[in-house]
């Protein structure tokens, strides 16, 4: 092996090494919360089965009607789609692309699906702001 290669490769090497080692995210990475669902929407489906329909108090007060599902072996409620979602679908059928606009004026590309019963419009890698993906 040449010098410039044995340069190369030990420059490859001191840039990867920092990668193959790094640790997943950390909860203060991630705001404080630990991944997967927030503790309010497993304390409402607790003891409930999959597709219990329950209300999830929110830390701030307000209330969202949700689904319980099953969700990385934890059942936690999953909140009905937003109207927006519902609208930009009706006269749609599953799998049509439809955008529309989220609640703050963004523009959202997703595509009709069937969640809870309902077509609403489901965007690729789950809905604005983090929330679950659609099944």
């Amino acid at each position: 092996m040449n010098a410039l290669m044995r340069t190369l490769t030990g420059s490859l090497i001191t840039l990867a090494a920092p990668l193959a080692f790094a640790a997943p995210p950390t909860e203060a990475a991630l705001g404080g919360r630990p991944p997967g669902p927030p503790p309010e929407a497993i304390a409402a489906c607790s003891g409930k089965t999959e597709g219990t329909k329950v209300t999830v108090t929110l830390p701030d007060g307000r209330t969202l009607a949700a689904t319980c599902h099953l969700q990385n072996g934890v059942m936690a409620a999953r909140p009905a789609p937003p109207a927006e979602a519902v609208a930009a679908c009706v006269g749609k059928v599953e799998g049509d692309p439809v955008s529309f606009a989220a609640p703050g004026g963004r523009r959202v590309t997703a595509t009709c699906r069937v969640i809870d019963g309902v077509l609403a419009a489901a965007p690729a890698g789950g809905p604005p702001g983090g929330g679950p993906a659609a099944p």
